[in-house]
């Protein structure tokens, strides 16, 4: 099973209560419906949550993270940051549209 995202899919900070981020990296408090959580996020992780912002379409953000961190050595951004985006999703970092998610 594989996540497709539609690129007007729109992605949303989860229920972030707190971030904290210093030279060896970030981490969040996230707020889930029992307990809060402290999520420990990768650079692409940490790019991707800032490039969120209140906000973003796929298309703006794939676009707004090519500029932050350039092209990847193949090309092809769109489906490291799907599988980036569904894991984020998981651990409520951020929430996708759900109306564009659907599985192949």
């Amino acid at each position: 099973m594989t996540a497709v995202l539609d690129p007007a899919t729109m992605v949303t900070p989860g229920h972030i209560v707190d971030v904290l981020s210093t030279d060896q990296g970030t981490v969040v408090l996230v707020e889930s419906e029992a307990e809060h959580r402290v999520v420990r996020l990768s650079l692409l992780g940490s790019e991707i949550l800032d490039a969120v912002g209140c906000g973003t379409s796929i298309t703006a953000l794939e676009d707004e993270l090519r500029h932050r961190l350039g092209d990847p050595p193949d090309g092809e951004i769109g489906p490291a940051l799907h599988r980036a985006l569904v894991s984020l999703a998981e651990l409520e970092v951020v929430q996708i549209g759900s109306k564009h998610l659907f599985d192949t």
